[in-house]
């Protein structure tokens, strides 16, 4: 498996398979969710277990952009790109940078307006 990353991802087709079901060894039913988004020349597979997963995946809108944990994986000698909603921390994680990287902006068109001040002295 490779490393898992955050990505800023722009959905150009998204597609669900067809649901799969059974019965797990505790007795419990479940059902996966198999799905599918392309970005350009390339198809990010998913897979859901959760109703909440499924609906957020519904609720995407093609030609928009989300950002997604993506990784690849291989099996049987292929190899897959996947992908997951983030959670929490990750969410977390991605306003953080985003706020940091305002603050450096505003840092440095402050530090532009000091100079072009200092200069009009």
């Amino acid at each position: 498996m490779g490393k898992e990353k955050i990505e800023l991802i722009k959905i150009d087709f998204k597609k669900e398979n067809e649901v799969k079901s059974g019965v797990a060894k505790n007795g419990k039913q479940w059902k996966m969710y198999p799905v599918s988004i392309k970005s350009g020349d390339v198809w990010y597979s998913g897979s859901f277990f959760k109703e909440e997963e499924i609906t957020k995946f519904r609720s995407l809108s093609v030609d928009k952009s989300i950002y997604l944990k993506v990784w690849d994986e291989e099996y049987n000698g292929k190899t897959y790109n996947k992908f997951k909603f983030l959670d929490k921390s990750d969410q977390l994680e991605i306003r953080i940078k985003r706020l940091e990287d305002f603050m450096n902006l505003v840092l440095e068109e402050n530090q532009e307006l000091k100079e072009k001040l200092n200069q009009n002295k």
